[in-house]
């Protein structure tokens, strides 16, 4: 019994070490998909601007006076309508495994870091955190 006890608490350290550890991995892995996300949205963004640049102006902006007088409904075709020119002229260089599409370069490499860093959370941790964004 006392054996028992003597090396719980010896292991109490390494498993709070370990916990550590799978925090910060776990925080590294969501600003690796933050910073994938951004390539995307701007490339998105960048096609709103040639696509529809009223729209875009007044959705971006600042203020109340813009908000008003965006159309939603044609801000919405105009998101669909860069989503699938982007979907035609830019092949997806990489697919996570929740089948959110990378088009950018760095967004695919930064996506595929943070895919390394949860498939190693999922071997060495007890509960890692979900597969990132929803598609």
């Amino acid at each position: 019994m006392r054996a028992t006890l003597l090396l719980g608490l010896a292991l109490l350290p390494q498993a709070a070490a370990r916990a550590l550890d799978c925090q910060a991995l776990n925080d590294q892995r969501d600003q690796l998909v933050r910073r994938a996300m951004k390539q995307e949205v701007v490339v998105l963004h960048e096609l709103r601007l040639k696509l529809c640049p009223q729209q875009e102006a007044s959705a971006t902006a600042e203020g109340s006076a813009s908000e008003s007088q965006l159309d939603f409904g044609a801000y919405i075709r105009c998101r669909q309508q860069a989503e699938v020119q982007l979907q035609n002229s830019k092949p997806v260089l990489y697919t996570n495994p929740s089948g959110f599409r990378w088009f950018t370069p760095q967004g695919a490499r930064l996506a595929r870091e943070a895919d390394a860093l949860l498939r190693e959370m999922q071997q060495h941790c007890a509960a890692p955190s979900p597969a990132g964004p929803p598609p």
